[in-house]
């Protein structure tokens, strides 16, 4: 997170012509805010002659995907502490996890807008290379049964999530 900051203020002065004009725009402090995960990618007077004009750190945009799958990962480690003293497998836990986040990447956007599809869509993919790296193999059993009589009926009920309307 400094690493915004620094470009912000350090490269900023060395570049930009006036300082003071650099420091009194607004779009230094959105910048700026980027430590803070809300996503700007511009400053005033930077790299104009650029393709894409004033971007200073294009790449920044995944830091709210990247910190939503942390934040992903922490909930699961709270969850599976409380399942896992019921005895429930860990790839049991893990399958209900990514069921979860799927339906969310599948139907939050009726939730949060359209402007977080693509971020809930990248959080399920992250937690299908998590039960891949991991070697987890599908759980049997009949809450695995449960779980995707529970999915097909949330899909009943609800139609196609957003996806298939591109």
């Amino acid at each position: 997170m400094g690493a915004v900051p620094g470009v912000g203020v350090l490269l900023g002065p060395l570049l930009f012509a006036s300082c003071v004009d650099l420091f009194l725009s607004v779009e230094t402090w959105r910048y700026l805010g980027t430590a803070l995960l809300v996503s700007s990618k511009t400053l005033p007077g930077l790299f104009p002659e650029n393709a894409i004009p004033f971007v200073v750190n294009g790449s920044l945009w995944t830091l709210p995907v990247e910190f939503l799958c942390y934040v992903t990962v922490a909930l699961t480690g709270v969850v599976a502490m409380g399942w896992v003293a019921t005895r429930l497998s860990t790839s049991t836990v893990l399958s209900v996890c990514v069921l979860a986040v799927v339906v969310l990447a599948s139907y939050g956007s009726k939730w949060t807008g359209p402007h977080f599809i693509p971020h809930l869509e990248m959080v399920a993919l992250f937690w299908f290379g998590v039960l891949y790296g991991h070697g987890v193999s599908a759980p049997k059993g009949r809450l695995v049964w449960l779980l995707g009589a529970a999915t097909l009926l949330v899909y009943a009920l609800l139609g196609p999530g957003p996806w298939s309307a591109r």
